[in-house]
């Protein structure tokens, strides 16, 4: 074989197998695979009650530390405007959040998002392995938003192997949800009415354990793991704030302002421990609140302000117990009117 013709063969077959995985890897959405469906299903919820609620109302955009930090009512009471909490895992991208804040706010609306740490100083435009696994279950649009580049660095973070048990799934759907139940996608309408009856749920983590603000109930008790004694939250001496999380906050903010809405960032509430009390700790969290500052983006408090003790946490060093997120959201309720003025 000639080397020309050698080369045209090759081109040929490449393109043919490129196609072949193009289409598998397209295929591959919608299948019940292991995921946070509790995720996509307060997702679906908490924005249909954004969009009932009348006139500007606060809504509060982080992951779990949000879902289970927030007191809604607490805040309402001291901010005078209606308080949805929004938040849900800090798994999900900084862009899928900002674009979930976007499309389920209006004119004269506030989103508050008082973010995990990772978010400011990880790259969260980079996919990543938790991530993939929401979009194939039950997020198949994040992808089909992304630009061709973003496409591409989605597709190649995911293996070969991943790609092919996902589709293996999909084709054998049946038997998957007769094994898991729960992995099947609920009807929109069917999935408000579950919630509208506001019954028990004996799992913490499930939208039907949500109440009609979108807080998280039944978190009364403290049973964090002894890792809070030793958590970071993702910060070390040599952390920096990622300066595409800066880019992509402004950008957001200068678009919302432009829709009459108000951006605000704000922060977790952090446990008193071996870590977070020493001195570059505090200095790291201080130099991100500087960097927001310094960006021009509106911020909320200083981290020092959402300090608690490891008996504040409910079951992880991110989420609050009962008690303490009241604490915690008559704090920002009152830091937020202050704000607003």
């Amino acid at each position: 074989m000639s080397q020309k013709r050698f080369v045209i063969v090759f081109l040929a077959t490449s393109v043919v197998l490129i196609s072949i995985y193009a289409w598998v890897f397209h295929e591959q959405f919608g299948a019940p695979v292991a995921a946070e469906y509790w995720v996509g299903q307060a997702r679906t919820v908490k924005a249909a009650t954004a969009t009932t609620v009348v006139g500007n109302k606060v809504l509060v955009v982080a992951g779990s530390s949000g879902l289970f930090g927030i007191d809604s009512a607490v805040m309402e009471a001291e901010v005078h405007r209606p308080v949805i909490n929004m938040a849900l895992h800090a798994g999900l991208s900084m862009d899928w959040l900002l674009k979930y804040a976007d499309e389920n706010s209006k004119n004269g609306d506030v989103i508050f998002m008082p973010l995990e740490y990772e978010y400011f100083v990880s790259d969260f435009f980079l996919p990543s392995a938790w991530m993939s696994t929401p979009v194939v279950a039950w997020d198949s649009d994040y992808f089909y938003r992304l630009d061709l580049i973003q496409k591409i660095q989605f597709a190649t973070s995911m293996a070969p192997s991943e790609v092919a048990a996902n589709m293996i799934a999909k084709l054998n759907r049946t038997n998957v949800l007769a094994q898991f139940p729960d992995r099947a996608i609920i009807p929109l309408v069917k999935l408000l009415n579950n919630f509208e009856r506001q019954t028990d749920s004996t799992d913490v983590y499930s939208y039907l354990n949500m109440d009609l603000h979108g807080d998280i109930k039944g978190s009364c008790h403290t049973h964090p793991p002894s890792s809070i004694e030793n958590e970071s939250y993702f910060l070390s001496p040599g952390s920096q704030v990622n300066p595409a999380t800066l880019s992509a906050l402004v950008s957001a903010s200068k678009k919302m302002e432009a829709q009459g809405k108000r951006l605000i960032v704000g922060f977790q509430p952090i446990a008193l421990n071996s870590v977070t009390t020493q001195h570059w700790f505090g200095f790291k969290s201080s130099e991100i609140e500087s960097s927001l500052r310094t960006a021009g983006l509106r911020v909320l408090g200083s981290p020092s302000d959402y300090y608690f003790n490891t008996t504040d946490f409910f079951d992880t060093p991110y989420h609050l117990n009962c008690d303490a997120r009241s604490v915690r959201s008559k704090l920002l309720g009152k830091q937020l009117h202050t704000a607003l003025q």
